[in-house]
């Protein structure tokens, strides 16, 4: 067994072992290195903003808790 992550399934099909740039494959690259298909500026002000308004519901809802048990406590 080999030590790759790849395991064949039934659901996989044939496998096809070529070389690279053969067969419509791509080619391999050493060294090579995707870029980042993520904005990290963008993505850290959604997670402020998320967090702002987590906080905000949260506030309401004590308050809202907070505003029930003056009125319990005023009517019983």
């Amino acid at each position: 067994m080999s030590t790759n992550l790849y395991h064949p399934t039934v659901n996989n099909g044939v496998v096809q072992i070529v070389n690279p740039q053969s067969g419509g494959t791509g080619r391999i690259v050493g060294g090579g290195l995707e870029p980042s298909n993520v904005d990290l500026s963008t993505e850290f002000i959604n997670l402020i903003s998320a967090q702002t308004g987590f906080s905000v519901n949260s506030r309401s809802v004590n308050t809202n808790i907070e505003s029930n048990r003056e009125l319990l406590h005023n009517v019983g």
